[in-house]
């Protein structure tokens, strides 16, 4: 077993059996030094540029289900367009043989 974490886990023992959080507390004191000028959000160049070009592609790709759906909606709107115009044809039909038989009477 690895020296430094037997003492790990001998601390945290020691801090169970006693109920003593100020061990923890000097701890994490201890840690945040070692890590107050280091910036977790900062990455490195090759891990940028690693992360683009995923991005890049994952932008790139649609889906074949958008895709489907997307042509789905085209046909039921070119569908409901025709239907329309159909209509408004039929409606002109109408309305001009109404005009002609209210002006024949």
């Amino acid at each position: 077993m690895d020296t430094g974490l037997k003492s790990d886990i001998t601390k945290f023992l020691s801090i169970i059996d006693k109920n003593d959080v100020s061990i923890l507390k000097e701890e994490q004191d201890n840690n945040r030094v070692l890590n107050e000028g280091a910036n977790p959000h900062k990455v490195s160049l090759p891990v940028q540029m690693a992360m683009q070009h995923y991005q890049k592609d994952a932008v790139k790709k649609d889906s074949v289900l958008k895709k489907y759906f997307k042509e789905a909606e085209e046909s039921a709107l070119q569908i409901t367009a025709e239907r329309k115009k159909m209509l408004s044809q039929y409606a002109q039909k109408i309305s001009n043989k109404i005009l002609e038989r209210s002006r024949g009477i």
